[in-house]
Protein backbone atom coordinates (compact mmCIF):
# COMPACT_ATOMS: atom_id res chain seq x y z
CA UNK A 1 0.00 0.00 0.00
CA UNK A 2 2.98 2.65 0.52
CA UNK A 3 4.18 2.17 -3.16
CA UNK A 4 0.64 2.63 -4.10
CA UNK A 5 0.87 6.35 -2.53
CA UNK A 6 4.42 6.96 -3.58
CA UNK A 7 3.37 6.07 -7.67
CA UNK A 8 0.09 7.94 -7.33
CA UNK A 9 1.57 10.99 -5.32
CA UNK A 10 4.62 11.14 -7.93
CA UNK A 11 2.29 10.80 -11.09
CA UNK A 12 0.32 13.35 -9.47
CA UNK A 13 3.11 16.13 -8.17
CA UNK A 14 4.23 16.13 -12.25
CA UNK A 15 0.94 16.31 -13.92
CA UNK A 16 0.32 19.16 -11.63
CA UNK A 17 3.26 21.24 -12.13
CA UNK A 18 2.76 20.12 -16.29
CA UNK A 19 -0.47 21.24 -16.32
CA UNK A 20 -1.27 23.93 -14.01
CA UNK A 21 2.52 25.66 -13.04
CA UNK A 22 2.73 27.97 -16.14
CA UNK A 23 1.73 31.55 -14.96
CA UNK A 24 -1.01 33.45 -15.63
CA UNK A 25 -3.11 36.27 -14.86
CA UNK A 26 -6.31 34.00 -13.30
CA UNK A 27 -8.31 37.10 -12.74
CA UNK A 28 -8.04 38.70 -15.43
CA UNK A 29 -9.20 36.10 -17.87
CA UNK A 30 -12.25 35.42 -15.53
CA UNK A 31 -10.90 32.25 -13.65
CA UNK A 32 -9.73 30.73 -10.43
CA UNK A 33 -7.25 27.92 -9.50
CA UNK A 34 -7.75 26.11 -6.59
CA UNK A 35 -7.06 23.24 -4.41
CA UNK A 36 -9.65 20.73 -3.06
CA UNK A 37 -9.28 17.49 -0.75
CA UNK A 38 -11.71 15.55 1.70
CA UNK A 39 -12.92 12.26 2.71
CA UNK A 40 -15.98 9.93 2.59
CA UNK A 41 -17.16 6.32 2.46
CA UNK A 42 -17.19 3.28 -0.65
CA UNK A 43 -19.98 0.70 -0.46
CA UNK A 44 -18.04 -1.41 1.40
CA UNK A 45 -18.35 1.04 4.02
CA UNK A 46 -14.78 1.58 4.10
CA UNK A 47 -12.44 5.34 3.46
CA UNK A 48 -12.93 6.53 0.54
CA UNK A 49 -10.24 10.03 -0.34
CA UNK A 50 -10.62 12.82 -3.08
CA UNK A 51 -8.17 15.64 -3.80
CA UNK A 52 -7.48 17.90 -6.65
CA UNK A 53 -5.67 20.58 -8.27
CA UNK A 54 -8.65 23.13 -10.25
CA UNK A 55 -9.11 25.59 -12.60
CA UNK A 56 -12.22 27.17 -12.68
CA UNK A 57 -13.21 28.98 -15.84
CA UNK A 58 -16.55 31.04 -14.77
CA UNK A 59 -19.12 31.73 -17.54
CA UNK A 60 -22.78 33.03 -17.91
CA UNK A 61 -24.72 30.27 -16.45
CA UNK A 62 -22.12 28.21 -14.66
CA UNK A 63 -18.55 27.48 -15.24
CA UNK A 64 -16.24 25.00 -16.74
CA UNK A 65 -13.24 22.54 -14.26
CA UNK A 66 -10.20 21.24 -15.37
CA UNK A 67 -8.86 18.92 -12.47
CA UNK A 68 -6.17 16.79 -12.01
CA UNK A 69 -7.45 14.26 -8.57
CA UNK A 70 -6.30 11.87 -6.88
CA UNK A 71 -8.74 9.31 -5.43
CA UNK A 72 -9.26 5.83 -3.70
CA UNK A 73 -11.61 3.76 -3.18
CA UNK A 74 -13.22 -0.04 -3.01
CA UNK A 75 -15.87 -2.43 -3.68
CA UNK A 76 -16.93 -5.92 -2.56
CA UNK A 77 -19.65 -8.21 -4.31
CA UNK A 78 -20.94 -11.48 -3.55
CA UNK A 79 -22.87 -13.59 -5.67
CA UNK A 80 -23.57 -17.35 -7.34
CA UNK A 81 -22.48 -18.36 -10.77
CA UNK A 82 -23.43 -22.11 -12.95
CA UNK A 83 -20.37 -23.56 -14.03
CA UNK A 84 -20.60 -27.45 -14.72
CA UNK A 85 -23.73 -27.49 -13.64
CA UNK A 86 -22.34 -26.92 -10.22
CA UNK A 87 -23.95 -23.23 -8.33
CA UNK A 88 -20.81 -21.90 -6.95
CA UNK A 89 -20.40 -18.85 -4.72
CA UNK A 90 -17.46 -16.30 -5.19
CA UNK A 91 -16.53 -12.60 -3.42
CA UNK A 92 -14.61 -9.88 -5.35
CA UNK A 93 -12.52 -7.00 -4.09
CA UNK A 94 -11.58 -4.44 -5.90
CA UNK A 95 -9.25 -1.49 -4.40
CA UNK A 96 -8.48 1.35 -6.76
CA UNK A 97 -6.20 4.57 -6.20
CA UNK A 98 -5.43 6.82 -9.29
CA UNK A 99 -5.00 9.46 -10.85
CA UNK A 100 -6.92 11.35 -13.26
CA UNK A 101 -7.83 14.39 -15.66
CA UNK A 102 -11.38 15.89 -14.49
CA UNK A 103 -13.65 18.28 -16.51
CA UNK A 104 -16.84 19.21 -14.88
CA UNK A 105 -19.02 21.60 -15.39
CA UNK A 106 -20.92 23.15 -12.57
CA UNK A 107 -24.57 24.36 -13.15
CA UNK A 108 -25.61 27.61 -11.39
CA UNK A 109 -21.87 28.54 -10.35
CA UNK A 110 -20.45 31.90 -10.21
CA UNK A 111 -18.33 34.25 -8.28
CA UNK A 112 -20.93 36.12 -6.46
CA UNK A 113 -23.67 33.04 -6.34
CA UNK A 114 -24.29 31.53 -2.49
CA UNK A 115 -26.94 29.27 -3.92
CA UNK A 116 -26.15 25.58 -4.28
CA UNK A 117 -24.36 24.36 -7.45
CA UNK A 118 -24.79 21.10 -9.47
CA UNK A 119 -21.99 19.17 -10.97
CA UNK A 120 -21.52 17.04 -13.69
CA UNK A 121 -18.45 15.79 -15.28
CA UNK A 122 -15.91 12.71 -16.52
CA UNK A 123 -12.56 11.87 -16.70
CA UNK A 124 -9.94 9.49 -17.64
CA UNK A 125 -6.91 8.25 -15.62
CA UNK A 126 -4.31 5.88 -14.55
CA UNK A 127 -5.68 3.47 -11.79
CA UNK A 128 -3.67 1.30 -9.60
CA UNK A 129 -6.11 -1.93 -9.02
CA UNK A 130 -5.79 -4.66 -5.79
CA UNK A 131 -8.38 -7.21 -7.62
CA UNK A 132 -8.90 -10.81 -5.27
CA UNK A 133 -11.32 -12.98 -6.15
CA UNK A 134 -12.17 -16.27 -4.02
CA UNK A 135 -14.48 -19.40 -4.12
CA UNK A 136 -14.74 -22.35 -1.79
CA UNK A 137 -15.61 -24.92 -4.38
CA UNK A 138 -14.53 -23.48 -7.94
CA UNK A 139 -11.24 -24.81 -8.53
CA UNK A 140 -11.01 -22.90 -11.81
CA UNK A 141 -10.93 -19.47 -10.06
CA UNK A 142 -6.90 -20.73 -9.27
CA UNK A 143 -4.59 -21.41 -6.76
CA UNK A 144 -5.90 -23.48 -3.52
CA UNK A 145 -6.09 -21.52 -0.12
CA UNK A 146 -4.69 -23.12 3.06
CA UNK A 147 -7.62 -22.92 4.76
CA UNK A 148 -9.82 -24.22 1.79
CA UNK A 149 -11.11 -22.84 -0.94
CA UNK A 150 -9.62 -21.40 -4.17
CA UNK A 151 -8.29 -17.80 -5.05
CA UNK A 152 -6.71 -15.54 -7.31
CA UNK A 153 -5.18 -11.76 -7.24
CA UNK A 154 -4.20 -9.18 -9.30
CA UNK A 155 -2.27 -6.17 -8.91
CA UNK A 156 -1.52 -3.35 -11.46
CA UNK A 157 -1.98 0.15 -13.51
CA UNK A 158 -5.18 -0.04 -15.80
CA UNK A 159 -6.42 3.04 -17.98
CA UNK A 160 -10.23 3.88 -16.73
CA UNK A 161 -12.17 6.61 -16.89
CA UNK A 162 -14.74 8.26 -14.31
CA UNK A 163 -17.72 9.92 -14.00
CA UNK A 164 -18.19 12.69 -11.37
CA UNK A 165 -22.09 14.14 -9.74
CA UNK A 166 -22.07 16.19 -7.15
CA UNK A 167 -23.38 19.44 -5.31
CA UNK A 168 -21.61 22.23 -3.84
CA UNK A 169 -22.15 25.50 -2.24
CA UNK A 170 -20.22 28.49 -2.16
CA UNK A 171 -19.08 29.63 1.23
CA UNK A 172 -16.94 32.62 0.33
CA UNK A 173 -15.63 33.98 -2.43
CA UNK A 174 -12.51 31.87 -2.51
CA UNK A 175 -13.96 28.88 -0.40
CA UNK A 176 -16.54 26.27 -1.35
CA UNK A 177 -17.81 22.41 0.14
CA UNK A 178 -18.92 19.43 -2.24
CA UNK A 179 -20.59 16.34 -1.95
CA UNK A 180 -19.80 14.46 -4.84
CA UNK A 181 -20.31 10.52 -6.10
CA UNK A 182 -17.23 9.64 -8.18
CA UNK A 183 -17.14 6.65 -9.93
CA UNK A 184 -14.51 4.76 -11.12
CA UNK A 185 -14.79 2.53 -14.19
CA UNK A 186 -12.03 -0.22 -13.83
CA UNK A 187 -11.42 -1.94 -17.64
CA UNK A 188 -11.07 -5.45 -17.58
CA UNK A 189 -8.03 -7.32 -17.75
CA UNK A 190 -7.01 -11.14 -18.90
CA UNK A 191 -7.54 -12.22 -15.13
CA UNK A 192 -10.41 -9.88 -14.49
CA UNK A 193 -12.72 -10.56 -17.41
CA UNK A 194 -15.32 -7.68 -16.37
CA UNK A 195 -15.70 -4.31 -16.71
CA UNK A 196 -15.61 -3.00 -12.69
CA UNK A 197 -17.73 0.23 -11.24
CA UNK A 198 -15.71 1.58 -7.88
CA UNK A 199 -18.18 4.28 -6.24
CA UNK A 200 -17.31 6.77 -3.76
CA UNK A 201 -18.80 9.39 -1.69
CA UNK A 202 -16.91 12.05 -0.57
CA UNK A 203 -17.06 15.76 0.92
CA UNK A 204 -14.22 17.70 -0.05
CA UNK A 205 -13.75 21.27 0.98
CA UNK A 206 -11.88 23.80 -1.67
CA UNK A 207 -9.87 26.69 -1.53
CA UNK A 208 -9.58 29.39 -4.42
CA UNK A 209 -6.54 31.47 -5.19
Amino acid sequence: MPRRFLRIGALAIAASWVTFGAPHDASAQGSMRGIRGGVGMDTTGELAYSAQIEINDFGDGGSAELAIGVFGAGSAERYRRTRNSRVNEYREQTSVAGLGLMANYLFMHSPESRAPYLLLGVGLGALDVDWTIESPGDTAVGPPLPGGGFSNTEDGIVLGSMVNVGIGLRLHDNADLRAQALTMLVSSTEAREDLKFVPALTLTAGLGF
